[in-house]
Formats: C-alpha cells, sequence, structure tokens
C-alpha cells in the first residue's frame, strides 16, 4: 500500500511540477513578447551614440599609441644621433689635440691644411696607391694643397 501512494503522490507531484513548469514559461514568454518590443524601442535611438562613442573612443586610443610611438621614435633618434655625434666630436677633437702637440704654429698650419683641403676626395685618391713599411704601416702620396682653391677667400 504505501508503494501505491508513493507512486500517487509522485504522479500528482509530477503533474504540478510539470504544470507549473509550464506556468512560468508561459508567463514568461508572454512578458518577452511584451517587453521586448519595448525594449528594442528603447535601445534603438541609443545604438548610434553608442556606435559613435565607441568609434571616437577608438580613435582617442589609436591617435594616443601613435603619438606615444612618434614621441618613442624621436627620443631613440635624438639619442643615436647624439652618442654618433659625441663620438665623431671625441674624433675630431683628438686629431685636432694631436695636432696642436707641435705648439700653435702647429695647430695653426694644421686649421689651413683642413681649409685648403677636402679630405674625403683626397684620401680616395691615396687609397689607390697603399704601400706598406716593414711594420706593417701603411702609407701613400696624398696630395696636399698648401693654397685655398682659386676663387675662394682664405679664412682670416
Amino acid at each position: 500500500m504505501q508503494t501505491n501512494l508513493e507512486q500517487s503522490i509522485r504522479a500528482h507531484t509530477d503533474t504540478v511540477t510539470n504544470g507549473v513548469f509550464d506556468l512560468v514559461r508561459n508567463a514568461l514568454t508572454a512578458m518577452a513578447a511584451e517587453i521586448g518590443p519595448k525594449l528594442l524601442k528603447g535601445a534603438l535611438p541609443a545604438i548610434p551614440t553608442a556606435a559613435r562613442v565607441m568609434k571616437e573612443s577608438l580613435l582617442t586610443w589609436s591617435l594616443a599609441v601613435m603619438i606615444l610611438m612618434m614621441i618613442a621614435t624621436s627620443y631613440l633618434s635624438y639619442h643615436l644621433g647624439l652618442s654618433q655625434g659625441q663620438a665623431d666630436g671625441e674624433q675630431a677633437a683628438h686629431s685636432i689635440q694631436s695636432a696642436m702637440t707641435g705648439g700653435p704654429e702647429a695647430a695653426i698650419d694644421w686649421a689651413m691644411l683642413m681649409a685648403n683641403n677636402n679630405p674625403a676626395p683626397a684620401l680616395a685618391e691615396c687609397r689607390k696607391n697603399v704601400s706598406t713599411d716593414e711594420y706593417g704601416r701603411r702609407s701613400c702620396a696624398l696630395p696636399v694643397w698648401l693654397d685655398p682653391p682659386m676663387g675662394i677667400k682664405p679664412p682670416q
């Protein structure tokens, strides 16, 4: 008898449970059918605004990233150029300093040689006929002008 009672209770419980689920489903479907169009009608005007805000935000972040990349590139370029310029300047300073070890007259002579000659083409011509001494040191016959080019006023 107890088994029949349990089966009867279960059958009624399942019927009630299924009925409640059906009622809830029907109520939610009715609410969605009623509220859905109202939500859509309310959300449609906000969509262009949201799209515009997202577009502006994307453009703002893109511009910020681009500006930061330009700043970083400028900073790196500046420091690389500065380092190279310092190295070139130090090399020139050492060259001038070694020219000045012979005294002020040697420094004046060095300045005149630099003013009267273009070292790049002179060295290019010199490298065509290089000779080496017994210690392995290279030399060449370098054409050096002692006078300034014609038509140019000498430095004062």
